[in-house]
């Protein structure tokens, strides 16, 4: 029993058998790091070159094709990555991708989308076997871009727990009537830069979605354009509705996004046509804890550890504030920054955006420094500072 109160204290709890390594993902500039973002996608990078050498009829107004399939397995969805686009002026030419064998189409993407920046990233696109097409009515002179690299995420298995205690609660397992369940349709899977890095997020308006900064500094169109007055996000897909296995929910590619990096937050807007309920209906905001309640004593976590359909953390407890932290014990992993923190209203108290130990530390360390220096706790931004940066 004490160790399983060990475990309990530090979080180790959510170990997981998924037959392959989870590689483990470093931040770009922030070293030492408790961050909780999972990368667990399948690349192959082709380095296809395409341009005026590539170019001939190919019957249908098609001048260039690609065709591939997902590799073997239970591949969950499809992205591809395209670079050094190269648009003249005025030309006309459509990208589009279809579906084998029938030929359905599944993305169209016109020339001023595809030529608006150097790089393009496809929203997802089923799994399978696809083909690319480049559509024009004549030949596309001038045309050169290179197809980077495609992406698959293979659904994982599902999880075995190594510890006498499990605590996280698929959403799908829960009774219809449970509180959570409404919650969970404004929480999402974000899907962020080239090599698909997972994170947490949750909708605060019709349009907007709340993250942690350090989940969109693996977005690479967002890193090379930082600096501007209207940083890039192309590279990353906000997706709503992952609750069980092989399932694909409704998604937006990210059109803006305004960033705290002191606070460790971001807001990513969507296209609200693009993220409705399956119903038709506008999906609605998650409610926000008012700030004359004050901090909540019990807590919970909504979030998608390591790109797993939407677990639920409850039973956890406020364990003190700290500055704009509020402390908890609500077990975490890679894939849960950018959580939102529940109060027992399922309202957002606060934005999970650190682990109570660094990435690479093992149950071992955990355990001893337990033992010397007392438990730590994991760390979420107040909602009264989350308020402040959504209303500045």
């Amino acid at each position: 029993m004490f160790l399983v109160s060990v475990l309990r204290k530090v979080g180790l709890i959510f170990c997981i058998l998924l037959g392959a390594s989870i590689p483990t993902v470093a931040a770009p500039d922030i070293p030492g790091e408790y961050k909780q973002v999972h990368s667990g996608t399948t690349n192959s990078v082709r380095n296809e070159l395409v341009d005026n050498a590539k170019f001939s009829d190919r019957g249908e107004n098609r001048y260039w094709t690609y065709s591939f399939s997902s590799p073997p397995g239970n591949s969950r969805y499809t992205r591809i990555r395209f670079d050094q686009i190269r648009v003249p002026p005025g030309l006309t030419f459509s990208v589009r991708v279809v579906q084998l064998p029938a030929g359905s189409k599944v993305a169209h993407i016109p020339a001023e989308m595809f030529g608006a920046s150097d790089t393009f990233v496809t929203e997802l696109l089923p799994a399978g076997d696809l083909r690319i097409e480049l559509v024009s009515n004549a030949a596309p002179a001038g045309l050169s871009f290179r197809l980077e690299r495609l992406l698959w995420q293979t659904a994982p298995p599902l999880a075995v727990a190594e510890s006498p205690v499990f605590t996280y609660r698929p959403v799908q397992s829960l009774p219809a009537a449970h509180p959570a369940v409404r919650a969970a349709s404004s929480v999402a899977l974000l899907h962020v830069g080239p090599t698909d890095v997972t994170c947490t997020g949750a909708l605060i308006d019709a349009k907007t979605v709340l993250t942690n900064y350090h989940c969109v500094q693996y977005s690479l169109s967002f890193l090379q354009s930082e600096a501007s007055p209207n940083p890039s996000c192309a590279d990353i897909v906000v997706e709503f509705d992952y609750l069980t296995r092989n399932q694909h929910g409704a998604s937006s590619k990210c059109l803006a996004i305004r960033t705290d990096k002191a606070l460790d937050a971001a807001l990513i807007t969507l296209d609200p046509a693009r993220i409705k309920l399956s119903s038709g209906a506008d999906r609605l905001p998650i409610a926000i804890r008012p700030a004359a309640e004050g901090p909540p004593g019990a807590v919970s976590l909504l979030q998608h550890p390591v790109g797993l359909p939407m677990s639920l953390i409850d039973g956890c407890s406020n364990k003190g504030v700290e500055g704009i932290d509020i402390l908890h014990d609500c077990l975490s992993s890679s894939g849960s920054s950018g959580s939102p923190l529940l109060d027992e209203k399922m309202q957002l108290a606060g934005l999970h955006y650190k682990g109570a130990y660094p990435d690479d530390w093992t149950g071992i360390q955990m355990i001893n420094d337990l033992a010397a220096n007392g438990p730590r706790y994991n760390r979420a931004r107040s909602g009264v500072e989350v308020a402040r940066f959504l209303n500045p």
